[in-house]
């Protein structure tokens, strides 16, 4: 392949991005430090784990398909604030190793009885896992006391998972500049898109958690890159390695099944034969079914399961304006305007069969992926890298006119420059000490013990600090604004995550919103102290009134109020 030859630009981007990456890896795990939050005291842990012990609901009955067919099993369900020790600020990442928790492989069970996460990714992580235990550096029990009483063990499952991100991240890059040197044969143009693509806080952010949307992009890159490679021979190879690798990315995120317009997109504009063309696209099929069905097997053994769980998870309701703001957040907006100028103003995006395939995905991806009610920036990953290798070259191609393309330049740069420092305004909130930690320091130090706290719900590790649930009298709202004037606990403590203060998601509930604006004017509390933390690097910040909610999940706003007296 083309990266095994030398590449001084290529060297360097692989050991930068690398070692970029690898910085921040560790933040929100599970810790002693964070543990002592969650218990100030041996015997709290001691119930905590004693109710754990006593619940006999089986794992797999709280998620999936299972509870999609079965919703009494919901209240049987042990709240949630009791798992909150050992799992990260990362709402999703736990998830990963739940499944994990609900397999047999004594019994050669690896059912993962729910299809939102795929087998692709699922197993990757799992064998590693085993041959790390086997060689001693983590320890694999269902004896979840071990992980209380140890949690920085299972903390080392966030990391190997994140380092298993990290390195498809590093393959996304590799791979988009690959594409880019093939296509504009330019190894500086193509140094460049990639750094412009490495900085971009969609690529930074999610490249630093343990869960599916880094790896689904990079099977969806190297599908492009084989598709590219379509056009250079009618060589069915190509056609079944993009096959295969769009089927990875099916069954990393099951959704990515789209992933098979690519070649059969590159299919179209190069093939005119008809023979050829069904021939071919039995490659590609071959290929697609052969690789997602080797790694989701219980796909097929528990069919039509997974059709009654994806139903649940795709109600239609299209948001194109949702991804529209995500591309122009997760970018910043000089680069966003930079792509789409370039995308639209570049002949050669309409004119090359290669710049046209890519096109194509851009636009059948946006409009499949805003079809659908759940919305989240990081689904609007797979067109990024097209998005930058289309948008820029606008930008980069050489011209006649020195004017003209000093102007040109000096916008790309300006762009460049300053993703760079909004890229690092985010790294660095990885890299410096996580605002719920900082918050759950303070309340331990500053709230006395038996005091009452009030939330609006059931404690929820990444949207609220970590804090001793039996050391204080804890009150759920539920965001019933009469409940808590009634009750009227000493202090209240809520979240971005689930008020109107920024950063607050773009979709919060009206529920959410309607009960802030009565807590703001009964005027029964008083804010005693707020944790906020905007990306900032040095003296550069950039604020936000509202973002897309997984851009938030790194550090939500932390308020914590008091009663006022005359109510006491």
């Amino acid at each position: 392949m083309d990266f095994l030859k030398k590449d001084n630009y290529l060297n360097f981007l692989v050991l930068f991005t690398f070692l970029f990456f690898l910085l921040g890896i560790n933040w929100g795990i599970p810790s002693k430090k964070v543990s002592k939050l969650y218990f100030y005291k041996k015997d709290h842990l001691e119930k905590i784990l004693f109710k754990i012990k006593e619940h006999k609901q089986e794992i797999w009955k709280g998620y999936g398909y299972y509870l999609v067919l079965h919703p009494e099993e919901e209240e049987k369900k042990l709240p949630r604030s009791y798992y909150n020790p050992i799992r990260s600020y990362h709402p999703d990442e736990y998830f990963i190793i739940k499944v994990f928790a609900s397999m047999n492989p004594e019994k050669l069970d690896f059912n993962p009885h729910q299809f939102a996460v795929g087998g692709a990714y699922l197993y990757l992580i799992g064998v590693i896992l085993y041959f790390l235990s086997k060689i001693k550096v983590i320890k694999l029990t269902k004896d979840l006391s071990f992980y209380f009483y140890n949690p920085e063990e299972i903390g080392k499952f966030y990391v190997v998972g994140r380092l298993i991100t990290l390195f498809h991240g590093v393959g996304i890059i590799v791979l988009t500049y690959l594409i880019i040197k093939k296509l504009y044969n330019d190894r500086k143009n193509a140094f460049l898109i990639s750094i412009l693509l490495l900085f971009t806080p969609l690529i930074i952010l999610n490249s630093s958690y343990m869960y599916v949307d880094i790896p689904g992009l990079f099977w969806i890159t190297m599908c492009l890159y084989y598709s590219l490679k379509t056009f250079e021979n009618l060589n069915n190879k190509n056609y079944f390695l993009a096959g295969i690798f769009s089927g990875l990315a099916c069954g990393t995120k099951i959704n990515l099944f789209i992933s098979i317009l690519i070649p059969i997109f590159a299919l179209i504009l190069k093939c005119r034969n008809i023979k050829n063309f069904l021939f071919s696209l039995l490659y590609i099929v071959g290929g697609f079914i052969l690789s997602f069905g080797i790694t989701n097997p219980y796909f097929f053994l528990t069919f039509p399961m997974p059709i009654v769980e994806l139903k649940q998870h795709t109600p239609i309701k299209f948001s194109g304006k949702f991804y529209v703001d995500a591309l122009i957040y997760g970018l910043g907006w000089p680069v966003f305007i930079l792509c789409l100028i370039g995308l639209i103003f570049n002949k050669k995006n309409f004119i090359l069969k290669e710049r046209t395939l890519l096109f194509l995905w851009i636009l059948s991806f946006f409009l499949f992926i805003s079809l659908f009610s759940k919305n989240y920036a990081r689904y609007i990953l797979p067109i990024l890298p097209c998005f930058l290798v289309l948008g820029c070259e606008f930008w980069l191609k050489k011209s006649n006119y020195r004017l003209n393309k000093f102007l040109k330049l000096t916008f790309f740069y300006f762009c460049l420059i300053y993703t760079i420092f909004y890229g690092l305004s985010f790294k660095n909130l990885l890299v410096k000490e996580n605002i719920r930690t900082e918050c759950g320091l303070w309340i331990k130090e500053n709230i006395p013990a038996d005091k009452s706290i009030g939330v609006c719900e059931i404690p929820w590790q990444f949207q609220l600090p970590p804090f001793d649930y039996f050391e204080y009298e804890l009150i759920i709202i539920n965001y019933n604004f009469e409940k808590l004037k009634k009750i009227l606990p000493e202090y209240f403590v809520i979240s971005s995550f689930q008020a109107p203060v920024p950063p607050y998601p773009s979709n919060l509930e009206k529920e959410k919103i309607d009960f802030w604006n009565e807590f703001l004017n009964s005027n029964l509390y008083t804010l005693h102290k707020s944790f906020q933390k905007f990306p900032s690097l040095g003296i550069i910040n950039f604020k936000f009134e509202i973002l897309p909610e997984d851009l938030i999940y790194l550090n939500p706003t932390i308020l914590i109020f008091k009663k006022n007296g005359r109510n006491f």
